[in-house]
């Protein structure tokens, strides 16, 4: 009776024996070509291993595609290089003009303000002519003391004022030119007057067109 069970189990033993061992070789051969798959990848991808390939890579550029983003590169950068630029002129420009603005309203309350507060007019005086074409040429008063005389004049395109026994001191910018300046007597039986007209330049050797300004001022005071 032991022999028949004996004989009986021994075919389920070996079959358990034989299922182990290839359950055994399954997972063997599975897990070396799981390695070897996750090894093929990082020697592709992975840069420690030298590999120039990326997992979220995508297809290169097209010649026309790349024309494309060309050409839509330059457009920004032209437009952009056009804005800066136009910035740049137009703060070149408002300079300028602040320039010759500040310096035409002081060198005109200046003259008027000498003109105003002399006694009367020097017999040296030039009137009817531009001083700053004409060299030599001024405009004397007789100042009370100890400003007397005071004199104007334009040398080389710069307005100049001359009091007592002073030196000469420049009243305009050195960035500006003075190209007209004119002086006219007007003076009657019951006032002394003198008329002056002024034109100032910016420099602008380079012919550049935001550097282009001028500006003319004409007034005329009374002695007192």
């Amino acid at each position: 009776m032991q022999k028949l069970q004996a004989k009986s189990h021994k075919p389920y033993a070996v079959r358990r024996r034989q299922a182990f061992i290839s359950e055994l070789v399954r997972r063997q051969s599975y897990r070396a070509k799981r390695d070897g798959f996750i090894t093929e990848l990082a020697r592709k991808f992975h840069p420690v291993f030298g590999g120039t390939k990326s997992l979220n890579a995508v297809r290169g550029f097209t010649l026309i595609e790349l024309l494309i983003y060309l050409a839509l590169v330059s457009i920004f950068l032209t437009a952009a290089t056009t804005s800066m630029w136009d910035i740049i002129l137009g703060n070149t420009k408002s300079s300028v003009e602040q320039e010759v603005q500040e310096s035409l309203r002081y060198a005109s309350h200046r003259l008027s303000f000498e003109i105003r507060n002399a006694n009367s007019i020097g017999a040296s005086s030039d009137f009817g002519v531009n001083l700053a074409a004409t060299p030599g040429a001024a405009l004397s008063l007789n100042s009370p003391s100890p400003d007397n005389p005071t004199e104007f004049r334009v040398n080389n395109g710069l307005l100049q004022i001359k009091q007592g026994s002073g030196d000469w001191t420049t009243i305009t910018s050195s960035a500006l030119e003075v190209t007209n300046l004119v002086f006219t007597n007007l003076t009657d039986d019951s006032s002394e007057n003198v008329q002056f007209t002024v034109t100032v330049n910016y420099l602008n050797p380079g012919d550049r067109s935001e550097l282009e300004k001028s500006a003319t001022f004409e007034s005329a005071s009374q002695l007192r």
